[in-house]
């Protein structure tokens, strides 16, 4: 489980460098990763796991 919720948060940290790569502020930008915590399907099939390599990005705020 430890190897699922550090790729996780290796997962979300590269979408936020790539974000912040194409000039959005960092200081806007978090990344948490959940692992197998938070699934969105059964894990027990293929199709399932591959939902559950995501990234979601959530807007906050006006980005102000």
């Amino acid at each position: 489980m430890t190897d699922n919720l550090d790729l996780s948060a290796r997962r979300a940290m590269s979408v936020v460098r790539y974000l912040v790569a194409h000039g959005v502020n960092p200081d806007l930008l978090s990344a948490q990763a959940f692992g197998a915590t938070n699934p969105v399907a059964p894990n027990n099939t293929p199709e399932g796991m591959a939902k559950n390599r995501r990234v979601e990005v959530m807007l906050i705020g006006d980005g102000s």
